[in-house]
């Protein structure tokens, strides 16, 4: 366990207007592009997480592992603004990659702050004072992001269909419905892993919990994430053979030719209706998300890492 005391935690504040470190293997990957966000107060670099990401690159061949560059506080700068950086950040570094890598695969992990940007950044704002903060494109997500792994998210939401451990309560921050229902449109690439007795994912009373997902859940994780790989590269690969098929097969006329082409799609990120109702989400999502501004004055005898 690598447990930072929170009062070290301002030492990370001037990162927040920094210029992004050059991200490792600008060329395109041939596996995943695999972007973890670190918990509040780890030294930057990938954190706990980057174990978990590690296993996973060595599994698939020509993967590379990028850290999220943004604050990870609580203080200085406040939580709030970390995370909308951390936000901003991440989404970033996936818009940036898809553009630069058409084909590219990208899987995005989270522990605690790290996880609470992550969900964020593709499900929208967890609420107040966050609701401004707008998912990635569904279609983006859809079309390049192949796993999504959480850890210890203090927005997490019990019961949900992408939850995973032994949890049965709501975070402390727990996440608003309208984000929640976005999540579940991505159920089948989303894990979020919570234990009973995390205190921030769980409400819980047992420090040590937060810190130990990584070794406890590392095997389950790279086989889901391989799992999700194969599959993507497979359904990518039976798309592409039946676009070049029905291409070669296509008689052009004079019709077709002079045609003005309006089949180009808009994509409007979070205002998709979700496929699914939210599975067995409290009546109070919006309870909690009032602490922010008051969480360092609360919190910050009792945090280590959040």
């Amino acid at each position: 366990m690598r447990g930072r005391i929170i009062v070290a935690l301002a030492l990370a504040g001037s990162s927040v207007s920094a210029a992004p470190s050059a991200a490792p293997g600008d060329s395109c990957e041939k596996g995943l592009r695999i972007l973890v966000a670190r918990g509040t107060g780890e030294d930057k670099g990938t954190g706990l997480a980057g174990t978990v990401a590690d296993s996973v690159a060595s599994q698939i061949r020509g993967s590379t592992v990028v850290p999220i560059d943004y604050p990870a506080t609580l203080v200085d700068p406040s939580y709030d603004e970390s995370l909308k950086a951390g936000a901003e950040a991440l989404q970033k570094a996936v818009n940036e990659h898809v553009k630069a890598c058409p084909d590219s695969k990208i899987v995005i992990m989270g522990y605690s702050q790290g996880a609470h940007i992550t969900v964020d950044s593709i499900c929208g704002g967890s609420g107040e004072p966050l609701n401004n903060i707008t998912a990635l494109p569904q279609k983006l997500v859809e079309d390049h992001v192949v796993a999504v792994v959480l850890f210890g998210d203090p927005t997490h939401i019990a019961n949900v269909t992408y939850d995973k451990g032994t949890s049965t309560n709501n975070g402390i921050f727990p996440r608003v419905r309208a984000s929640v229902e976005q999540c579940n449109v991505y159920a089948d690439r989303l894990v979020s892993y919570c234990d009973k007795g995390d205190r921030y994912c769980d409400h819980g009373d047992v420090k040590e919990v937060h810190s130990e997902y990584f070794e406890k859940y590392d095997k389950e994780i790279v086989k889901f994430v391989v799992q999700k790989y194969d599959s993507f590269a497979k359904a990518s690969a039976t798309s592409t053979a039946t676009a070049t098929a029905a291409t070669s097969s296509a008689t052009i006329s004079p019709a077709t030719s002079s045609a003005t082409h309006t089949n180009a799609t808009t994509v409007t990120g979070a205002s998709a209706t979700p496929t699914k109702p939210v599975a067995g989400a409290a009546a109070g999502l919006t309870l909690g998300h009032a602490l922010y501004l008051a969480l360092p004055m609360m919190m910050m005898a009792s945090f280590q890492i959040l």
